[in-house]
């Protein structure tokens, strides 16, 4: 008598209705009516639980694709560095050989001028001497 009257019987039926949502206020609900609302909870549970699994993997895919793409930018990042330090080292011995080179071609000039000065110092020093002389014996 208690399956009866909690299971399958009106009162049951009416309870599991009014549990699921189905036939509230309206009394008891039809069998067929509860069968199929329980399996479409049951299946909308399932969905959304795989839904969620496959959110989870998908979000999963992304912050691994976003974790490639981080290394790849720091590696891109330490290659620029490291171009820029050879730029700056390339561009301090072309400076250094500019110097350098600059400083060959003026050699021959400057060398030339020293020779044009020291006879500059030694005709004065001789015409000195001569005029000196010139004026210590009159």
């Amino acid at each position: 008598m208690q399956n009866t009257l909690f299971g399958s019987g009106r009162l049951g039926l009416r309870l599991a209705g009014e549990s699921q949502g189905l036939g509230v206020g309206s009394g008891m609900v039809q069998p067929d009516a509860l069968g199929l609302g329980q399996a479409q909870q049951q299946t909308l549970a399932q969905l959304a639980s795989g839904a969620r699994q496959q959110a989870f993997g998908e979000q999963a895919q992304l912050q691994q694709a976003a974790s490639g793409m981080l290394q790849a930018g720091m590696g891109i990042s330490a290659l620029e560095q490291q171009l820029l330090a050879q730029g700056v080292d390339a561009e301090t011995a072309r400076a250094a050989a500019a110097y350098a080179s600059g400083t060959m071609q003026l050699d021959p000039y400057k060398t030339q001028a020293q020779i044009q000065q020291e006879q500059r110092g030694q005709n004065a020093g001789f015409f000195g001497s001569v005029i000196g002389g010139a004026l210590g014996g009159a």
